[in-house]
């Protein structure tokens, strides 16, 4: 999956998809969040710290894994030390 599919798939696969998530990231409308993530759109693009926050948010790491994928690394947990 490339890094547009993996930001689109991530918004619209969250209960509630763009009107549960654009109120949390400090977006001003769920149409706003929903352009920056549609791949057939060219005038929104999501920035690098709105994705870091769509997967803090959401738990979904699918953006982290495709750009992993695209240059050829893995991302891997780290431990929880007590």
């Amino acid at each position: 999956m490339n890094i547009v599919d993996a930001a689109y798939h991530t918004v619209h696969d969250y209960p509630g998809g763009a009107n549960a998530l654009a109120p949390r990231m400090g977006i001003k409308s769920p149409a706003v969040l929903n352009s920056k993530v549609n791949p057939n759109t060219d005038t929104h693009h999501i920035s690098l710290v709105e994705a870091s926050k769509l997967m803090a948010i959401t738990g979904d790491t699918r953006i982290l894994q495709s750009l992993n994928a695209e240059h050829g690394k893995v991302a891997i947990d780290l431990p929880v030390i007590p």
